[in-house]
């Protein structure tokens, strides 16, 4: 797997809010069936998002942000050293 700051950006959040939503279920903030109730997201469908089976929307990025009560941080972008 290639270093974190090289991969597309997509796959960074794709990866990051699968890792903030598997730490919510382990440490029993809430349960994948509780998640896909909030988000009317199907539980096949979040099973696969936490399998790393299927990427979500944008819609259900924002759906899960809300669930779990998270959001998306923009910021400037850090310089690379091949910039």
């Amino acid at each position: 797997m290639e270093a974190p700051h090289l991969l597309p950006r997509s796959v960074m959040i794709d990866v990051q809010l699968r890792v903030a939503v598997q730490e919510a279920i382990w440490s029993g903030e809430i349960t994948q069936a509780e998640l896909a109730r909030r988000t009317g997201l199907s539980p096949a469908t979040i099973s696969r998002f936490l399998k790393g089976e299927r990427a979500p929307s944008f819609e259900a990025i924002d759906k899960l942000l809300d669930a779990l009560q998270l959001e998306c941080v923009i910021r400037p972008r850090r310089k690379r050293k091949d910039d």
